[in-house]
């Protein structure tokens, strides 16, 4: 409800698989979570995606190849785009990693809260990502 009403207020735009212009070069697409058992990345409806575009996906999920109780493989979505995407995000995780990806570049956001369950939880934070003639830039800010 919160997201139609930002929407609305033309505040937030709700990402999904035909993607939103959000810079020249710069698209973002989206998929809103899943429960891992009904996950499917064919259902996705994930497009190709131009090469001339820098290009980011979001999601909320656990995905492999970075969670062994991953419900859902960030390759294989990224092998129905035509191996397009140059970054991708996750907020499943409640504190912030940033681990390689062969794809591109991946970062699961952490929690913009203290709520984490991990025993050492990192302090909450904010990301924000700058694209430059390409090049997308990663720059972690705490609160």
């Amino acid at each position: 409800r919160l997201l139609r009403r930002w929407e609305r207020g033309g505040v937030a735009t709700h990402l999904d698989m035909r993607g939103s212009t959000v810079a020249p070069g710069v698209r973002l697409y989206g998929h809103d979570y899943t429960n891992g058992a009904a996950f499917s990345v064919p259902e996705m409806g994930v497009p190709t995606v131009p090469a001339d575009e820098v290009s980011m996906l979001v999601l909320h999920q656990r995905l492999a190849p970075f969670r062994s109780d991953a419900d859902v493989d960030l390759d294989a979505i990224d092998m129905q785009s035509g191996g397009g995407f140059d970054y991708a995000v996750s907020g499943h995780l409640h504190d912030p990693e940033r681990p390689p990806w062969d794809g591109g570049e991946f970062l699961y956001a952490g929690s913009t809260a203290d709520l984490s369950t991990n025993p050492s939880p990192a302090e909450p934070s904010v990301w924000s990502l700058t694209v430059d003639d390409g090049t997308v830039t990663t720059r972690r800010r705490r609160l």
